[in-house]
């Protein structure tokens, strides 16, 4: 018997093991795709010129491609990282350390001068549309929760 359990729990050791290391990975793979994934949603919800030419047009489809590719990938990445830690947490008995997605904010919307008086110049803006990657990786968490039989955290500002 107690060989049999040793052999079971080499073989956890080693599951828990490769685990670990496909979650760096993955951490790894997901930190480094971030920037470019900022400077390709910025400059995919950038306001477009008055200029409008077939480059321009083509050029703004070649933004959208690039962008709707690294938005993939790196969705695709964080929601294996998340599975997997998930999967991990319950073989280890403790609650899921699920991907810290920070992104800046987008840039907000219709920003124009609401009054000019001497040297002083009024702004104002209309807030910012939430990130698209953000909103995507927020829906996967929320499936992983349903799947797991467990209700989805509110917001903090919805909690009482």
């Amino acid at each position: 018997m107690r060989l049999q359990d040793r052999t079971v729990t080499t073989q956890e050791v080693l599951v828990h093991k490769q685990l670990y290391e496909r979650l760096q990975l993955l951490q790894q793979q997901a930190s480094d795709a971030i920037p470019q994934y900022i400077v390709l949603r910025d400059r995919r919800f950038s306001t477009p010129t008055d200029q409008t030419t077939r480059d321009d047009h083509e050029k703004a489809r070649e933004v959208e491609r690039l962008y709707a590719a690294e938005k993939g990938k790196l969705r695709g990445l964080i929601r294996e990282y998340n599975q997997l830690e998930a999967k991990l947490a319950g073989l280890e008995g403790r609650t899921a350390r699920l991907f810290k997605l920070s992104l800046p904010p987008m840039a907000p919307k219709n920003l124009r001068v609401e009054k000019q008086e001497g040297s002083t110049v009024t702004l104002r803006w209309d807030p910012p549309d939430p990130d698209p990657l953000a909103t995507a990786v927020k829906d996967d968490v929320q499936e992983l929760f349903r799947q797991y039989g467990q209700e989805f955290p509110p917001p903090p500002s919805e909690k009482k």
